[in-house]
């Protein structure tokens, strides 16, 4: 899989599809798979965090979007893995 989608639910029966803000190609590091991640919210912005492969180094890599709002298109500049130097 190569983008992370987003899905709401009132009642945890009937789901809506809210499309895939984000895919691996939204971060210049990445390389491959897009696993299961977790959204949090704090002070009112919502941060997006996904595993996902880097491509220097074929290593799983947690990278970081965040956006204030949920279901709108997260911007195209994620965050690179934590002690990147990219």
């Amino acid at each position: 899989m190569k983008e992370w989608r987003t899905r709401s639910s009132a009642d945890m029966v009937n789901w809506t599809d809210h499309g895939s803000p984000l895919s691996v190609a939204s971060f210049s590091w990445a390389s491959t798979d897009a696993w299961a991640g977790q959204v949090v919210n704090r002070n009112g912005k919502f941060y997006w965090y996904v595993p996902t492969t880097e491509r220097a180094t074929s290593r799983v890599a947690i990278g970081v979007a965040g956006v204030g709002q949920p279901y709108r298109t997260v911007p195209r500049r994620p965050r690179p893995p934590a002690g990147g130097k990219r």
